[in-house]
């Protein structure tokens, strides 16, 4: 997992959402504003989605560049879900739709590269919706992402933080020193024998301070990221009892 300290150069600009080209590159840029969908674009499927879940392909921007992501469920509590560096944004819809079902409103992120700028502006994204708070959530880089952006973000307020193996440090993305400014509710949760990443999260909880309720969860094996919902399903459980307090 690379840990380098170059910084990304997208800022983010204003959102809008239209269904997402398939084939889409994320070359193209537009002035932002907002948009309606258009009937005649088709929908990117991510490689993994079907039937009605095509619904929730959609397209919103970020610093002039187009992201995808998958908006599923209803509800006043949004969640965004952050994917981890070598994955997509399949590796979360599984997730997405339990938390649709079980009252969340979800936008899992296509990253293309400024992670914590596509986790502010998809949490715009989900007030515009409905959503009058959010849960941020993301694996490894998306955890680190999710850590960094969470104190930075107004509306919707954020409810809550979860890190699963998010690397103190990545492209220019310090972690631990947000973590310190953290005032909502954190989840750190990393694999014991997952070199590295475990002694990352413990760093990022013992600077976590401010936080009415900084938890640290370490579990056996080695499984990185969303990997560890298969490796042991107990961790799944264990995460979505610490949203439901706070949605």
């Amino acid at each position: 997992m690379l840990r380098t300290r170059f910084m990304a150069s997208l800022a983010l600009s204003a959102l809008f959402v239209v269904p997402l080209a398939a084939g889409c590159t994320g070359d193209g840029k537009s002035e932002g504003g907002r948009g309606e969908p258009s009937a005649s674009a088709s929908r990117d499927d991510f490689g993994c989605l079907g039937g009605d879940q095509l619904d929730g392909s959609i397209e919103f921007e970020v610093g002039g560049f187009p992201v995808g992501g998958y908006l599923t469920g209803k509800g006043a509590t949004g969640v965004v879900l952050s994917h981890m560096a070598n994955s997509d944004v399949c590796s979360w819809v599984p997730q997405a739709d339990q938390l649709a079902g079980e009252g969340y409103r979800v936008l899992a992120v296509q990253s293309i590269g400024d992670e914590a700028a596509e986790i502010t502006a998809a949490a715009g994204l989900l007030s515009d919706k409905g959503a009058t708070k959010v849960i941020l959530m993301g694996a490894s880089k998306g955890g680190t992402a999710s850590v960094v952006a969470a104190p930075k973000i107004v509306k919707p307020p954020v409810a809550a933080v979860i890190n699963l193996s998010g690397p103190s440090v990545y492209q220019g993305m310090d972690a631990e020193a947000a973590a310190a400014h953290l005032t909502v509710p954190v989840l750190y949760v990393a694999a014991k024998q997952d070199s590295g990443f475990a002694q990352d999260v413990t760093a990022q909880d013992r600077q976590s301070r401010k936080s009415p309720d900084a938890r640290l969860h370490l579990v056996d094996g080695n499984a990185h990221g969303t990997d560890m919902f298969g490796a042991d399903p107990r961790v799944w459980v264990d995460v979505k009892a610490f949203m439901a307090k706070y949605k």
